[in-house]
């Protein structure tokens, strides 16, 4: 994935990352989710070659999301079924825009990473959002063929006045 660390996370805290990752962004009839994207070795990739204070709030948001499970419900994060995993990550989310607790804090930074690496993943961007990447797709500015230099040349069909442009091409007056 790229020259620096390897890995950050734990093998315990990588999948408490790649659980929340899913929860955020589950599979559906659209698309794979962020488990199946790899959104977790992405997060991972991105917080080992970050600062040690972005350390920090990963490892601190992991064990504040523990913290809450066991006062929830009794039990670790990753103990719990989906259902109140998703259910926990619920109420942090309902502040997100402006958190107070560390909780939702987390919550803030988990999701903003699950989104990022999601949607530059292969998934995120061809299935779920249906990226053609360099495909040409007609519309109705393909109306005008395009000249040897591009098709962003002034065209004396265009009636428009031409000028010389600092490239030396012919560029068309606004």
């Amino acid at each position: 994935m790229g020259t620096g660390k390897s890995s950050f996370f734990s093998p315990v805290e990588k999948e408490m990352v790649a659980t929340v990752a899913d929860l955020i962004i589950p599979t559906d009839d659209i698309s794979p989710g962020a488990r199946a994207a790899g959104v977790h070795d992405w997060i991972d990739f991105v917080v080992a070659n970050s600062p040690p204070e972005v350390h920090e709030r990963w490892r601190e948001g992991l064990a504040t999301l523990d913290r809450a499970s066991e006062e929830s419900a009794g039990r670790k994060f990753l103990q719990l079924d989906a259902e109140h995993q998703r259910a926990l990550l619920a109420q942090f989310a309902e502040r997100e825009e402006a958190p107070v607790t560390a909780e939702e804090r987390f919550f803030a930074l988990a999701k903003e990473a699950t989104v990022n690496g999601y949607y530059t993943s292969e998934i995120g961007l061809m299935k779920d959002l249906k990226f053609k990447g360099g495909t040409y797709v007609a519309g109705p500015e393909t109306s005008c063929p395009a000249s040897a230099a591009g098709p962003h040349v002034a065209r004396p069909e265009h009636g428009a006045p031409k000028e010389e442009g600092a490239s030396g091409h012919e560029t068309q007056k606004p």
